[in-house]
């Protein structure tokens, strides 16, 4: 299912027509936005595991103790889940905003 497809059984859910929805030049301006701001968020991510990675590295270096290693790691395991996450989203977003403009 498109994500168009998803949001057009939401307004059919919930009677959302013509005079309650926005009009489709704010909807394609808010999705864009969305879209700019999860890019960069995705991007933060990459910065903060590429400063995990490098810190998990310089634990090991150093012979840290378990305990502050795998505290280390799970945040390397959280960065990498978060950009999987923010990934994703950027693809539906981008796939949003062809349906919208094609729609147009």
């Amino acid at each position: 299912m498109t994500p168009l497809e998803i949001d057009n059984k939401v307004c059919e859910e919930f009677g959302i027509t013509g005079d309650i929805d926005a009009e489709e030049l704010i909807k394609h301006s808010y999705v864009k936005t969305q879209l700019d701001e999860i890019r960069k968020a995705l991007y933060r991510q990459r910065i903060d595991h590429i400063l995990a990675v490098n810190q998990l590295k310089l634990a090991q270096d150093n012979k840290e103790s378990e305990a502050v290693l795998s505290q280390y790691q799970a945040k390397v395991s959280e960065y990498r889940h978060n950009i999987r996450q923010f990934t994703a989203s950027v693809k539906t977003l981008i796939e949003l905003v062809d349906e919208l403009e094609s729609a147009e």
